[in-house]
């Protein structure tokens, strides 16, 4: 009965402490959130994907996979960000502009 009566207790004591921890970080998620919104910000984006050379070689997809990550520098619409984008090759010069020419509609669409 008291190895029952602890284990309860001890549960509940767990139960309380994952209950506080899950409301502070949900807190700490807003404010920061809060805060990246409001402030002036650069966000850096490096286009790689992380594998050894042999299996970059055999995933057929190696470059389009990669150059998924290109529609992140349309988070510059928003004036408090600044993206600075790494691409891992050159990037055909029509890409570059359709994607400048996405980002005059954004501004364009934000006044």
């Amino acid at each position: 009965f008291r190895r029952r009566k602890a284990r309860r207790f001890v549960l509940k004591g767990l139960l309380a402490l994952r209950e506080k921890r899950q409301k502070q970080w949900g807190e700490l998620v807003e404010r920061l959130h809060a805060d990246l919104l409001d402030e002036p910000r650069v966000e850096i984006h490096v286009a790689s994907l992380n594998y050894g050379e042999t299996a970059r070689l055999m995933r057929p997809r190696y470059q389009l996979e990669q150059a998924q990550h290109l529609a992140r520098v349309l988070r510059a619409v928003d004036d408090n960000v600044h993206v600075v984008y790494v691409s891992p090759m050159e990037l055909p010069e029509d890409v570059v502009d359709y994607y400048r020419r996405l980002l005059s509609l954004g501004e364009a669409g934000s006044g």
